[in-house]
């Protein structure tokens, strides 16, 4: 059963991730967009880690990543970075739709965010996470109450 699946995502965090070095088999290059300065994580003078940024609003200097690692059926994803219903903070909010209608066979879909655009390891880029605990957002279903 086909069934679309939208989520909004209000502002998303980063105070830890993974780093990935290996290209998915079944990932889709999408077009580059406008690399992001690598300045590095906020880390205080006592080794703690601050919030760092990868979402906050659309165009914003303090968005770190790009969502630009398209996997499994990327064609079911349509994303929004510029959504302005009801935001959680600022102005905008991603908008994240999945058809599911398993448009490259995979049955699922994922999106990994980079730095630089496209990257999967093999370019210089990222940011220096040491210290980094734990991964906040906000989401939203497009009603509310919907099952995932």
């Amino acid at each position: 059963m086909n069934k679309k699946v939208t989520l909004l995502l209000l502002a998303v965090f980063i105070a830890g991730c993974a780093q990935q070095t290996n290209k998915p088999a079944a990932q889709k290059a999408r077009p580059e967009t406008a690399p992001v300065e690598n300045k590095g994580a906020k880390v205080s003078h006592s080794g703690v880690f601050k919030t760092f940024p990868i979402y906050t609003d659309a165009k914003s200097p303090d968005n770190h990543y790009v969502p630009s690692g398209w996997m499994g059926d990327y064609g079911d994803i349509k994303v929004n970075d510029s959504a302005m219903d009801n935001p959680h903070g600022g102005s905008t909010a991603l908008k994240v739709t999945y058809t599911n209608a398993a448009t490259q066979g995979a049955r699922w879909a994922g999106i990994y965010w980079q730095n630089p655009p496209n990257n999967w390891g093999t370019r210089p880029g990222g940011y220096d996470l040491t210290g980094a605990k734990k991964l906040t957002f906000w989401a939203r279903g497009e009603k509310g109450g919907e099952r995932i």
